[in-house]
């Protein structure tokens, strides 16, 4: 039987390969969708300030936000460590 593996990092090619997925992926990526919602919302504020111009996509904005994570609200900061704690580190590339 074959296996098909897909990057965590890489949502666009799991949802790609949706009916191939196992039901506890399915359930992680579910999961994982939620608490990017939530840091979008804890952190659009932030990203409106600190990132104006930077064009959403492939982590730029999150990328932004760390680059500028001194400057980050409580609130935003406190989401994205609830997150971690919950899914650990995202992989660097």
């Amino acid at each position: 039987m074959r296996k098909n593996y897909v990057k965590a990092s890489n949502p666009a090619a799991a949802e790609q390969h949706e009916t191939e997925l196992s039901q506890a992926c399915k359930d992680q990526m579910q999961a994982m969708k939620a608490e990017i919602e939530k840091i979008q919302q804890a952190c659009k504020g932030d990203a409106e300030k600190l990132c104006k111009g930077v064009e959403p996509g492939g982590g730029r904005i999150a990328r932004c936000l760390k680059e500028n994570e001194q400057q980050v609200s409580s609130e935003c900061k406190k989401t994205i460590q609830e997150a971690k704690s919950k899914h650990g580190e995202p992989k660097k590339k």
